[in-house]
């Protein structure tokens, strides 16, 4: 009787078995590895090897997420990776496995896809369940047509809230039932042209996405739909817009405010300024002040400082500026209510007031404008 415990009987079984046979470690490494497994992985494989380095870019998460599954759980695995040497494009292999009862290794048999079509099947149902707990879960629906528009398969939790239903929609040609501008998105994707776009149905909002298969030809196939249920960020981005509106309309009252320009006598105007005046600023006062003495034809413009209780060589530029725009137009400009200490920083700056006008208060201010507009209206009347 032949002693079937014989270790080099075994061992030759294994390297000469005609199924490709693979024993490897938990960590996925190889250990030992037949001939067969040897030209499925590509060849030039050697001890501690990792599977991984032989599973195509496309199949790396799937064989991960199952070689994890099937370690964790001592349960065997089937599923489909594609296999081969790096930079190949490899080819299709059902990936049986199970964890040894000694759970240190993990014994591996592959077979060429064509070999077992059911063999996926754990694979396949493993990537139903996660669709399934999307569709079911999440507010979106998913469709398919084929390469002529005509929709085979519709699905999803969205559909409890769309008027779109699903016996409405399979077996009819998406093109006949709506009109051309809402499937502009499914005949860019059946030229080959993935599209996304917005729509409102009924008070709902969708975020659209139209996909196009492709064949290994590329050729048009057919397409997958996404629709995302937005509506809730629909109507918050509006709250938001009116929020922001309405904050806007805060500042231009506040502007309005910080830059008032008051007609204290007739042709007299005058420009409290109170706080910092930055560029910013400086630019909107200047707008204001040279359109209110053209729309006013004004006389003279008073620029208060009594509110301004710091200044340096910008702000000084700034109201210069202000001043000579006045005088381009015709008027007068006038500068009062210059404290003590910003008279002192404008001495320590250096700064040249010789040719303006400055008076100590808005009063004396306004009462020179009234004692000049007299002297020239005695002046025009002439002697009598």
């Amino acid at each position: 009787m032949q002693n079937t415990h014989d270790p080099q009987r075994l061992q030759d079984f294994f390297h000469e078995h005609p199924d490709a046979q693979i024993v490897a470690s938990c960590e996925g490494h190889c250990l030992y590895v037949n001939a067969a497994a040897s030209i499925a992985l590509g060849g030039d494989v050697g001890p501690e090897t990792p599977l991984s380095e032989r599973v195509h870019p496309a199949d790396f998460a799937h064989f991960l997420s199952e070689w994890t599954a099937l370690v964790r759980s001592g349960a065997s695995a089937v599923f489909t990776v594609l296999l081969g040497a790096k930079g190949t494009k490899g080819r299709a292999y059902v990936v049986h496995a199970r964890r040894a009862s000694s759970g240190d290794r993990v014994y591996v048999s592959l077979r060429p896809k064509e070999a077992d079509i059911e063999a996926d099947a754990s694979s396949v149902r493993r990537r139903e369940q996660v669709l399934r707990v999307i569709l079911d879960n999440l507010p979106i629906l998913v469709w398919a047509t084929d390469k002529d528009g005509v929709c085979t398969y519709a699905d999803g939790k969205g559909m409890e809230t769309s008027a779109i239903k699903v016996e409405y929609l399979i077996g009819k040609s998406a093109l006949d039932l709506y009109p051309p501008e809402t499937t502009t998105g499914l005949r860019m994707a059946l030229r080959g042209t993935m599209a996304r776009h917005i729509s409102a149905d009924n008070g709902m909002y969708w975020d659209n996405r139209d996909i196009p298969v492709l064949d290994e030809h590329g050729n048009v196939t057919g397409t997958v739909g996404m629709s995302l249920d937005v509506t809730e960020l629909h109507h918050a981005k509006a709250e938001l817009e009116a929020k922001l509106a309405f904050i806007e309309r805060q500042q231009e009252v506040i502007r309005n405010l910080e830059t008032p320009i008051i007609q204290v006598w007739d042709h007299v105007l005058t420009l409290p300024m109170v706080g910092t005046v930055d560029s910013r600023r400086a630019a909107r006062v200047m707008d204001d002040v040279l359109g209110a003495v053209s729309r006013l034809s004004a006389r003279f413009a008073i620029l208060d400082l009594t509110g301004v209780d710091v200044i340096d060589t910008a702000t000084a530029s700034h109201l210069f500026s202000i001043i000579a725009g006045v005088r381009l137009l015709g008027a007068e400009g006038i500068i009062t209510g210059i404290r003590p200490t910003v008279a002192q920083t404008m001495v320590s700056l250096g700064l040249d007031l010789s040719s303006v006008v400055t008076l100590a208060s808005l009063r004396d201010g306004l009462a020179f404008c009234i004692r000049r507009m007299k002297e020239e209206r005695t002046t025009l009347a002439g002697p009598r």
